[in-house]
C-alpha cells in the first residue's frame, strides 16, 4: 500500500506520552500527520500536544487506527 503525505493526514503512533513522544509531535506538526499516543496518563506530556489519546485498554482501536507506529529501542529493557 503506499499512501500519499499530501491528500490526507498521516497517522502516527506514539507509545508512551513522555518526552521522546513530545519532541516528536513538536517537530511534526510542521508537516500534515496526525498523532495518536497510546499512554496511561493523560496528563503527560505526548499526550498534551497528541491529536487523539488512547488509554492502554484501548490498544487495538489505537493500532487500527494508526498507519504507522514506530519502537524507540529506548523503550525495552535489556540485562548484560
Amino acid at each position: 500500500m503506499r499512501l500519499s503525505l499530501q491528500n490526507s493526514k498521516f497517522k502516527i503512533g506514539i507509545l508512551g506520552g513522555g518526552q521522546l513522544g513530545w519532541m516528536l509531535i513538536l517537530e511534526g506538526k510542521k508537516f500534515p500527520f496526525e498523532f495518536y499516543v497510546l499512554e496511561k496518563d493523560k496528563e503527560a506530556p505526548a499526550c498534551k500536544l497528541a491529536d487523539k489519546f488512547f488509554s492502554p485498554e484501548d490498544y487495538k482501536r489505537f493500532v487500527d487506527e494508526c498507519d504507522v507506529v514506530p519502537l524507540s529501542l529506548s523503550m525495552f529493557q535489556t540485562t548484560h
